[in-house]
C-alpha cells in the first residue's frame, strides 16, 4: 500500500463553501521510520475582480521528513514549490473567469 497525501480544492464566498473539489491528485510519500518532524509552507494573494469584489486564494503544504537538516531542507524546497506552482495556476483560473465576467 502506498502512503499519500491527497490535495482537495475549497472556494468560499463570504465565508459560504461555494464547491470542494477533490479531484484525486495524490502524492507518494516515503514510509518513515523513528521520529519525524513538519514541515509546512503557507502562500496567499487577495485578488480584485473588479466591481468591489475579491478573491482570496490560499494554499497551504504540510509534509513529514526526517528531523535532519538535508530532509529538513529537501522537504521545504518541495512543499514551496508545490505552494508556489498552485498559486500560480489558481491565479490564473481567477483570471480567465475574470476576463470571461464570470464575477
Amino acid at each position: 500500500m502506498k502512503n499519500c497525501i491527497s490535495v482537495v480544492k475549497t472556494r468560499y464566498e463570504r465565508d459560504r463553501l461555494l464547491d470542494e473539489d477533490n479531484n484525486n491528485e495524490q502524492i507518494e510519500i516515503p514510509k518513515f521510520e523513528g521520529p519525524t518532524a513538519q514541515i509546512g509552507v503557507k502562500g496567499g494573494v487577495t485578488l480584485n475582480v473588479g466591481n468591489f469584489q475579491s478573491v482570496r486564494i490560499d494554499v497551504e503544504c504540510s509534509l513529514p521528513c526526517y528531523p535532519v537538516k538535508d530532509s529538513l531542507d529537501e522537504c521545504y524546497e518541495f512543499a514551496k514549490k508545490f505552494v508556489e506552482d498552485k498559486m500560480k495556476a489558481s491565479i490564473e483560473e481567477v483570471r480567465k473567469l475574470k476576463t470571461t465576467k464570470v464575477f
